[in-house]
């Protein structure tokens, strides 16, 4: 992606880089997935956030229906919370 690859790096910290990366990858790109930003309408916006305030088990995939379904992560291969 032209932005991310191209415009932020330099101009915000790495840890700052890295956090843009992980929600383009968690929760922008599943959603948007290769929609040109000019053809991203308010409603197309939305529609991603109210999707993404719905909880983790009744999210959709709204605009890129044949990507193959997120990767479930077993409790067990989490990183211990503390």
């Amino acid at each position: 992606m032209h932005w991310i690859d191209n415009v932020v790096p330099g101009t915000v910290s790495d840890a700052t880089e890295a956090q843009y990366r992980d929600v383009l990858r968690l929760y922008v790109i599943p959603r948007v997935g290769t929609k040109r930003l000019a053809t991203l309408s308010p409603r197309d916006v939305d529609a991603m956030l109210r999707d993404m305030s719905k909880p983790t088990e009744t999210r959709t995939r709204w605009l890129q229906p044949d990507l193959p379904p997120p990767r479930a992560v077993h409790p067990s291969t989490r990183a211990p919370q503390g």
